[in-house]
C-alpha cells in the first residue's frame, strides 16, 4: 500500500459511494493507484461500489489485493466481491480465512448459492443510469450485432428497473432512460432456482436483472437458462409446468406490446 494521505482515506471511508464515482471518472492507471493506496478494509468498501464490469476486472486482477480485501473487509463487503467470483474460488478464498466470526459468516453466506441464481449470473447486458440520454443507448444498442436487456440504475449503482429499447426507437430517443424505464423487480442472487423459476417478472420480461444484498447489479439471467438449470436438477413436473405457462403468457405479452407499438407508429404516420 502507498502513503496515502489522511484525508482520501477519510472520504473513502465516511463517503464510499461519492469516492467511488469520482474514481470512475479518472483513467484505470488513476484507479488502480488510489485503490491500492486505500486500506483493505477500505478499499474493499470502495470497490464493491463500483460498475459491475471494474469490479470484476480489479478482482481478477491481483490475486494478493483481492485475498487482502475479502480476508480484512467488513461481513457485508465480502459478500459483495464474493459474488463476483466463480463459487469455487469463493470457497477457496473463505476457507483460507483465519478462523472466527468473519468466517463462520462467510461460510453460512456461501451455504446456499449452489443452486441459486447468483450461479447463473451473465455480464451479458448493457448499464445505463437514469439520466442518461436515451439518444446515446439506442444508437449504442442499433451498433451491436445482437439485441442486449439495459438495466438502469441510480447514480449509487443500484439497480432502478430495465429500459425498454422498443419504446425508445419508437420516440426516437427523445428524453432521457428514465424516461423509458419499466419498474421490474429484480433476483436476488442467494434466491434458489426453485424459487425464481416461478417469480412473476417473467411475465414481463424474459431477461431479469441479479443483484446482491444491496440492490448492487451483478449481471442477468434469462428465463430459459433458469428452466434449463431447474431442469437438470430435477424438478418436479407440476413445477415445471407451471414454468412454462409463465413463458407462454410472456410471449403472449411481448407480441402484443410490439403489436400495440407497430400500431401507434402507423398513427404517428
Amino acid at each position: 500500500m502507498s502513503n496515502t494521505d489522511r484525508l482520501t482515506i477519510d472520504f473513502a471511508r465516511f463517503q464510499p459511494e461519492a469516492f467511488a464515482r469520482t474514481l470512475t471518472r479518472g483513467s484505470r492507471g488513476e484507479l488502480d493507484a488510489i485503490v491500492d493506496g486505500l486500506p483493505d478494509d477500505i478499499a474493499a468498501s470502495v470497490v464493491g461500489r463500483l460498475p459491475a464490469s471494474l469490479v470484476r476486472d480489479l478482482l481478477a486482477g491481483d490475486p494478493e489485493a483481492r485475498s487482502r480485501w475479502i480476508v480484512n473487509a467488513t461481513p457485508n463487503h465480502a459478500m459483495t466481491l464474493l459474488t463476483y467470483l466463480p463459487r469455487e474460488m469463493r470457497l477457496g478464498l473463505v476457507n483460507d480465512m483465519p478462523a472466527g466470526t468473519r468466517k463462520r459468516t462467510l461460510q453460512r453466506f456461501l451455504s446456499y448459492p449452489a443452486h441459486s441464481v447468483g450461479t447463473l449470473v451473465s455480464n451479458e447486458f448493457a448499464a445505463a443510469s437514469r439520466g442518461k440520454p436515451a439518444s446515446e443507448v439506442v444508437s449504442e444498442l442499433k451498433a451491436l450485432v445482437e439485441p442486449v436487456t439495459v438495466v438502469v440504475h441510480d447514480i449509487d449503482g443500484r439497480y432502478l428497473g430495465l429500459m425498454n429499447p422498443q419504446r425508445a426507437l419508437v420516440g426516437e430517443g427523445r428524453g432521457t432512460v428514465g424516461d423509458y424505464l419499466e419498474r421490474i423487480d429484480p433476483l436476488l442472487a442467494e434466491s434458489p432456482l426453485s424459487e425464481a423459476c416461478a417469480a412473476r417478472q417473467w411475465s414481463r420480461s424474459p431477461v431479469l436483472a441479479v443483484v446482491d444484498h444491496d440492490r448492487r447489479i451483478l449481471g442477468v439471467v434469462s428465463s430459459d437458462r433458469v428452466l434449463t438449470a431447474v431442469a437438470e436438477l430435477g424438478l418436479q413436473p407440476e413445477a415445471r409446468q407451471a414454468v412454462l405457462a409463465d413463458l407462454v403468457e410472456l410471449y403472449l405479452g411481448v407480441l402484443a406490446r410490439l403489436l400495440a407499438l407497430l400500431l401507434g407508429s402507423r398513427k404517428a404516420r
